[in-house]
């Protein structure tokens, strides 16, 4: 879910909560803790996709690091082609 659509989801419904239904001695309390809890479902947001940008790195780390190889090999072999050539 993008990041404007999740603050939609959890503000709108917990400002109405808290500014139609508590009392004002409870509402300021009640929105700290509401502001830490979104805190928490951000950072595990967050935390999710950092996962899956490492695991995408790691990937593309691996194919390049193959690409690499058989860059290596057709190298060596064109070398080898080149110097038969030659002889």
């Amino acid at each position: 879910i993008p990041l404007m659509k999740r603050n939609y989801l959890f503000w709108i419904p917990v400002q109405f909560a808290v500014f139609g239904f508590i009392e004002e001695d409870l509402q300021i309390p009640l929105l700290c803790v509401s502001g830490v809890i979104w805190t928490i479902i951000m950072s595990l947001a967050v935390g999710s996709t950092k996962k899956y940008t490492q695991e995408k790195e790691f990937i593309e780390r691996d194919m390049l690091k193959n690409m690499d190889d058989t860059a290596l090999v057709d190298f060596s072999q064109r070398e080898k082609n080149i110097r038969k050539s030659q002889s």
